[in-house]
This record gives C-alpha cells, structure tokens and sequence, in this order.
C-alpha cells in the first residue's frame, strides 16, 4: 500500500475549489492522462464513474464511487480494475481572509505486481500533478 499526502494554500474559496474537482465530467479538458469519464449512476450525493487513466505504457480502466459532502470533502474510492484499493479523500478548509486550504490523502495499492511497481507515477499524478492542475484550471475559471 502507497499512500501520500498533500496540502496547498489557495487563493480561491472552498465553495470554487470543492465545485471544481466535483465536476469530474470535465477532468479531461485540463488533466492529460484522463479520458472523458461516464457517471453510470447517481444517487444523491454519491455518483458511480467508469474512468479511465492512460499513463502512456499503462492504462487503467475502472469504477469508482464518489461521495460528495458539499463544501468541504469529497471522498473517491475503487477496489475495480487494476486497484486493490485506491482512495482519494480532498478535504478544503477556510483560510480567511480568502482562499482555502486544500488537503489530499492518496492510497493506493494495485492487484498486480508488475503494475504496482510503477504506481509510483500514478500515485505522483493523483497528487502533485493533479493539484497543481486543478489551480491552473481555478486560475483560468476565476482569475488570478
């Protein structure tokens, strides 16, 4: 099992940023290893996604379930597919005046062993990457 955890100031709320990584459905426009995902099933607050992931030597095809505990988490879990267990929990925190905090807790453990050994990437991707990615994609929305 891998795990990694981040945290980074932001200069946008914590209703923007949370409104931002809930809108999976638009994730390919601005991350490059995501394929434009389908909500198979929604439920409330808790959506069922097929995704996909191209790491360039590797791509994952799997399920996921995202709960939405609008503004200040959202948890993203899958034991489908290529995972054994994989969990994304965002958390976003009022940092006043503006702004928040944006925290992001990683696990991640593969069901092969050969794709485990470069879950390394992936597990830089769905942390520092990503965040970095969705501050780009804040920045164009609603401006520096």
């Amino acid at each position: 099992m891998k795990y990694r955890r981040i945290e980074q100031h932001s200069p946008w709320n914590v209703g923007q940023m949370f409104d931002l990584v809930a809108d999976i459905e638009r994730y390919h426009e601005f991350l490059p290893a995501w394929s434009p995902v389908r909500i198979r099933q929604r439920r409330g607050d808790v959506l069922t996604v097929a995704q996909e992931i191209d790491l360039g030597i590797l791509r994952l095809d799997f399920e996921s379930r995202a709960e939405l505990y609008r503004p200040e988490r959202l948890r993203v879990s899958s034991s489908g597919g290529p995972f054994r267990e994989l969990l994304l929990d965002w958390r976003f925190m009022p940092h006043p005046p503006d702004g928040c905090v944006i925290a992001l807790a990683v696990s991640l453990e593969m069901r092969s062993v050969l794709v485990e050994a470069a879950s390394g990437r992936l597990l830089d991707l769905l942390t520092r990457d990503i965040v970095r990615r969705f501050h780009e994609r804040a920045a164009d929305l609603y401006g520096n």
